[in-house]
């Protein structure tokens, strides 16, 4: 009943923490907007290549400028040529620059790697970063779901709990963390995070979803039904609720009410839900 919530909380983690980036000194407000318009998901490739030509020249007239450097690298990882981005931010250290742009240089470099699966890299550039600017939650961020990826559970959670101590209000934190604890085994410590992001943001379906289903492995069908009610409550056609909340009715042997749930996950065109109403329902 895990419902691919480790492929959700990587992805969230990489969103969460990769930066715009644009020209180095830009405000962040700058930056953001600069990216918005460079990097819309509908703009043509060949932009991306006109971009990508405009950077080359300028590194060739300013070579030892890294800011050219990190804004070709960012339109590569657009195109998704990441050996080209890391050679990019590579470049950048190689210059030797001042620490906090050398500590987001390796930092960019490892998101890079874990694109490409190469976790061991990831983490050694993150700890390269962290050691240069130790106050940046992303940083831990970027170690924490390398080790996850490689097994080192224990280690990841003493990153994302770094990274909750220095971002206390951030309610995703927690839950990454509260994940990696499930892949662990402590699903009593997954739902305890879970529970701490909820009581920071009340009214996310997710973590209400995702508590459910924890709640659901370790036989707790009446909190999971509650926390997944209360998901359907918040946002009525929500992907999936309706039929895991079915296979917890149906677990208690509640099978009229699972059948509701089901014929309400048909109509929302869950497949899933289709299989055991047909063979379940009829």
């Amino acid at each position: 009943m895990r419902l691919h919530k480790r492929r959700f909380f990587k992805v969230l983690v990489l969103m969460l923490f990769i930066l715009p980036f644009g020209v180095l000194g830009q405000s962040e407000d700058n930056v953001s907007e600069i990216n918005k318009q460079v990097f819309d998901e509908d703009q043509e490739v060949n932009l991306f290549d006109s971009m990508i030509t405009e950077y080359t020249k300028a590194i060739e007239l300013s070579p030892d400028d890294p800011s050219p450097y990190f804004d070709r690298a960012f339109v590569k990882r657009r195109k998704e040529d990441y050996y080209g981005a890391i050679a990019d931010m590579t470049a950048v250290i190689n210059l030797n620059p001042v620490d906090s742009i050398a500590a987001l240089a390796y930092h960019s470099r490892g998101l890079f790697k874990v694109k490409l699966k190469d976790y061991s890299g990831a983490i050694e550039d993150a700890t390269k970063a962290i050691n240069l600017k130790p106050n940046d939650a992303s940083y831990y961020s970027v170690r924490a779901i390398s080790k996850q990826e490689l097994k080192d559970f224990y280690g990841a959670i003493a990153d994302m709990t770094k990274v909750i101590e220095l971002n206390p209000n951030d309610a995703s934190n927690y839950v990454v963390r509260g994940n990696i604890k499930n892949d662990l085994g402590d699903t009593s410590g997954n739902i305890s995070d879970i529970t701490k992001a909820i009581g920071l943001d009340p009214n996310n379906p997710y973590y209400y979803y995702i508590r459910g289903v924890s709640k659901g492995q370790i036989k707790d069908y009446y909190g999971g039904i509650a926390d997944l009610t209360k998901t359907i409550d918040i946002s009525p056609n929500y992907d999936g609720a309706y039929y895991v909340r079915g296979l917890m009715k149906l677990s208690h042997g509640n099978s009229t009410e699972a059948c509701i749930d089901f014929k309400k996950g048909v109509e929302l065109g869950d497949e899933k839900a289709r299989e055991l109403f047909e063979s379940e329902c009829n």
